[in-house]
């Protein structure tokens, strides 16, 4: 999706437009899978969590937001155009930073929710 990609072989996560690369850990690395294989699509934590293995017990189930920010500081680090977006009681997404920016530019060119 978008500039990211996803190497299986050794765990790397990578940006087609700059080269940067990082490897992620093994829950970041399923993670980031999900997102991928689910583009645009809202995972609930619940289901999250049944995907990812590791996450059997109280303590991992709430270590998914640490793990999130993992993985969001990663995709930041590779100058990734992509960001996983969470929707507070809905689960989390990801999207294509570049046309969440152009629909907010957008928004506050007509002059919507101004002040």
């Amino acid at each position: 999706m978008g500039d990211v990609r996803l190497n299986p072989e050794d765990a790397m996560l990578s940006c087609t437009n700059n080269g940067k690369s990082v490897r992620l850990a093994a829950k970041e690395y399923q993670l980031m899978e999900l997102f991928l294989r689910n583009p645009h699509q809202l995972l609930p934590k619940e289901t999250i969590l049944e995907r990812v293995r590791g996450f059997d017990n109280e303590a991992e189930y709430n270590n998914l937001s640490v793990y999130l920010t993992f993985l969001r500081r990663k995709l930041a680090f590779v100058g990734a155009h992509v960001e996983i977006r969470a929707s507070r009681g809905l689960g989390y997404m990801l999207e294509d930073s570049k046309k969440i920016r152009s629909q907010i530019d957008m928004v506050m060119s007509a002059g919507v929710g101004g002040v």
